[in-house]
């Protein structure tokens, strides 16, 4: 649900407050999903339609009008091929969706999104259930030229799993956009310039895009909370994060050639740097007071700041399968310690 509000407030005045109203009309339901972790748990809240009420909406749009291309929301499979293979976009169009996994392969031309002038929304996607690393099953659609992609400077939402392309546009200004989510990509850069204006963006999902080589400047993106970079094996370094003071949440898991973690800014709640080439943890770290989970399982790091013990927040460390030979001292408020594969014979616990 914080995701919907966040896209459709990037899209819509008015939008929190209208989704508050659908719900105390009983138009759409809101559902919350727990998943716990000894003293952790994950709350998630998800809106769900009535078939009924969905399909009166589409039914709305189909009568915007009969032209394909011209009305507002395109999801039907065979309208989205026919519009990418085709160039039949418009400026009509506001938003497009299709679950990829219905589809064939499609080729078409990397400027076919150039006419849709006023689109906010790309979200091609697969089934979470069916996501898998390498799957060359799944990268259905293909550019004739597989280099760069253009994309409208009103784009707010792209959601594109195994999207083929090497490169954002240069004439592309991600100023609008909200979230970026490219898992399984091919890209190797997102933009080479330098785009002061982010200050919509809240997500970045680069989930194994394992030709990734760098993270272009964010200084500008001051709203940005995740950053997911799990699995980019050739990411080789990463901007500067320190004045991102919104930011969160930052995986690097499996990023094995990254060695030179950044200074990154001190509200941090999660780190995760498992399975990386990083081999110091920077003593910057015991400035990081609500930082509540560190993982650096299966990473090169050798040994940890002596003020570790000070991160008062800290609940969750996993230093499984590192070359440690001596204990850390380790903070009381720790809850959950994971030292498997290591040579660690005893914990050294703080006593203040």
């Amino acid at each position: 649900m914080k995701r919907a509000k966040r896209i459709l407030s990037g899209c819509y005045k008015g939008a929190e407050c209208g989704i508050n109203k659908l719900v105390d009309k009983c138009l759409i339901n809101v559902s919350s999903t727990y998943s716990y972790s000894l003293r952790y748990f994950r709350r998630r809240d998800i809106i769900y339609m009535h078939d009924t009420l969905e399909e009166m909406g589409k039914g709305i749009v189909c009568e915007e009008s009969k032209t394909l291309g011209k009305c507002s929301r395109l999801w039907n499979l065979k309208d989205v091929e026919e519009v990418l293979k085709y160039n039949k976009g418009t400026d009509r169009i506001h938003g497009t969706k299709v679950d990829m996994s219905r589809m064939g392969n499609l080729s078409f031309q990397p400027s076919v999104f150039e006419s849709m002038i006023n689109l906010k929304c790309i979200f091609f996607y697969f089934p979470p259930c069916l996501l898998r690393e390498e799957h060359e099953d799944y990268k259905k659609l293909y550019a004739y030229q597989d280099d760069i992609i253009s994309l409208p400077n009103e784009l707010r939402y792209l959601r594109w799993d195994y999207c083929p392309f090497k490169s954002l546009s240069s004439s592309f200004n991600p100023k609008n956009l909200v979230a970026l989510e490219l898992p399984y990509g091919n890209m190797k850069q997102l933009w080479n310039e330098v785009h002061k204006d982010l200050v919509h963006l809240w997500k970045i999902n680069l989930f194994c895009c394992k030709n990734l080589k760098k993270i272009p400047n964010l200084l500008g993106a001051v709203n940005l909370e995740r950053l997911q970079c799990a699995n980019c094996e050739s990411l080789v370094k990463l901007p500067s994060l320190a004045r991102l003071t919104s930011l969160t949440s930052l995986c690097l898991m499996g990023c094995c050639r990254l060695k030179k973690f950044p200074e990154i800014p001190n509200n941090f709640d999660a780190l995760d740097l498992s399975e990386t080439g990083i081999k110091k943890v920077p003593d910057f770290i015991e400035r990081l007071d609500r930082l509540q989970r560190l993982t650096l399982r299966n990473s090169m790091v050798k040994d940890l700041s002596r003020n570790i013990s000070k991160l008062k927040s800290l609940e969750v460390l996993d230093l499984s399968g590192c070359p440690f030979v001596k204990s850390p001292k380790i903070p009381r408020s720790l809850i959950d310690l994971h030292l498997s594969g290591t040579q660690i014979e005893g914990v050294d616990l703080y006593s203040n």
